[in-house]
C-alpha cells in the first residue's frame, strides 16, 4: 500500500501529461500537430524511463541527511545514553507511521574484536501473501568512538527497508552548550533505492530527516 501511495502521483502525472496534449491535437483534427507532440512526448519520456536501468543513466544514489536538536542533558549524559537501550516506544512522526519499517527492539553486542548494534525492524511486509518476513535485523558495527562523536557502519540489513534504501552509516555528534544542555546532530548516510531521483529522492530524504530526529529523541536523550 505504501509503494502504491508513493508511486500513484507519478503515474497519474505522466498519464495526464501524455493524454491531455494528444486529446487537444485530436480535437483540432491536426495530424501534423499529433505527430509533433508525439515526438516531443517520446523525447521527454524515454530518457526519464531509462534512469536506474544502466550505470550511465543512473543519478548518484549516495545520500546524507542530518538533524540537530538541543537536548536538556549534559554531554556526558548524552554519551552514556548512546550506549544504553533506546526507547522506541516514543511516538513516531505521522509520515514514518505510514508503513515504513520501524525499530521495535535493539541490543548491543560486544566481543574481543568489535562492538555491534543490532536493531530489529518491523513493517513493510506483504501481509496479504505472508511471503516476506515480518521482522529483520539491521546490524551496525562501531567504527569510531571518541568524545563528541560516534560512528556506526551498516554491515547487514535483512529488513524490508532494503526495498527503499540501503543504510551506509550513522554518525552522531554532540557538543555541550552549557552544563545542562547539549547540541546533538544525527547524520544518516544511505544509498537511494528508488528511481527516478527527482521524484523519490525528496521523499526518502524527508523520511530520513524525520528518522534522524526521532533517533535523537529515542537514543541520545537520557
Amino acid at each position: 500500500m505504501l509503494c502504491v501511495l508513493m508511486s500513484a502521483p507519478l503515474f497519474y502525472a505522466i498519464a495526464i501529461a501524455i493524454s491531455y496534449p494528444m486529446r487537444k491535437a485530436r480535437d483540432a483534427n491536426d495530424s501534423g500537430m499529433i505527430t509533433l507532440r508525439s515526438c516531443v512526448i517520446l523525447l521527454a519520456i524515454v530518457p526519464m524511463s531509462l534512469e536506474g536501468v544502466t550505470e550511465f543513466t543512473t543519478v548518484n544514489r549516495e545520500e546524507s541527511v542530518a538533524a540537530s536538536q538541543i537536548v536538556a542533558a549534559s554531554s556526558d549524559a548524552v554519551e552514556r545514553a548512546l550506549f544504553e537501550a533506546p526507547r522506541f516506544d516514543r511516538v513516531r512522526p505521522l509520515y514514518l507511521s505510514a508503513g515504513f519499517p520501524s525499530p521495535v527492539a535493539t541490543r548491543i553486542e560486544h566481543d574481543s574484536e568489535e562492538t555491534r548494534w543490532v536493531i530489529q525492524m518491523r513493517g513493510g511486509e506483504m501481509l496479504l501473501t505472508g511471503m516476506e518476513p515480518r521482522t529483520g535485523d539491521l546490524t551496525l558495527r562501531l567504527e569510531e568512538a571518541r568524545p563528541g562523536l560516534v560512528r556506526w557502519r551498516a554491515i547487514s540489513d535483512t529488513s524490508h527497508m532494503t526495498h527503499f534504501l540501503v543504510w551506509r552509516e550513522i554518525v552522531v555528534q554532540w557538543q555541550a552548550v552549557d552544563a545542562s544542555t547539549t547540541k546533538v546532530t544525527w547524520t544518516l548516510r544511505y544509498f537511494r533505492g528508488l528511481d527516478p531521483a527527482w521524484y523519490f529522492g525528496p521523499m526518502e530524504r524527508y523520511a530520513a530527516r524525520l528518522a534522524a530526529g526521532y533517533l535523537i529523541d529515542s537514543v541520545a536523550i537520557p
